[in-house]
């Protein structure tokens, strides 16, 4: 056994921590990995993608912006989209929505179907399950939140009020 370590002994006589199989408890092998002044190879890759990481992102922040780019969205047109979200105050899947749209930029008002009767009959007749939240985008109803399909409908709206 190394470092003075007997088999019988189940505790690390240095630092009083359980020891593996080879007497050795994990402080014991932090020290021993490094003794021969060599870095151990978990930390040569942390160190590895900390830089990959640092590039990546000096690359992008230096990049020019697309403005052409398929997955954004005409800011002017989407801006004039008329957009309501009934809602509750509890509801994380309504709150991810609006914390979205926001980031967008897109406006919207928003309605609690719990607070006000008239909120929820608005949105018992867009979705008759009245599942929250449910989004009047331009005059189609959008029920729940997936990113995917709220830009689909923005797009279509935007699209539909530029006649274009």
């Amino acid at each position: 056994m190394r470092l003075g370590h007997t088999a019988m002994s189940y505790r690390c006589p240095r630092h009083d921590l359980a020891t593996a199989p080879d007497g050795l408890c994990v402080l014991c092998r932090r020290e021993h990995d490094t003794s021969d002044g060599s870095l151990p190879v978990g930390k040569l890759l942390g160190a590895l993608l900390l830089l990959v990481a640092l590039f990546a992102g000096l690359r992008a922040a230096t990049r020019p912006s697309r403005t052409t780019d398929s997955k954004e969205m005409p800011a002017a047109s989407i801006a004039d989209v008329r957009v309501i979200i009934y809602s509750t105050s509890w509801c994380p899947h309504c709150r991810t929505a609006k914390k979205w749209m926001t980031g967008k930029g897109v406006r919207f008002e928003e309605r609690d179907v719990e607070s006000n009767p008239a909120n929820l009959a608005d949105c018992q007749r867009l979705n008759p399950r009245c599942s929250i939240p449910t989004l009047d985008v331009g005059g189609e109803a959008v029920v729940g939140f997936d990113e995917a399909t709220l830009r689909a409908a923005l797009q279509r709206a935007a699209k539909k009020q530029t006649g274009s």
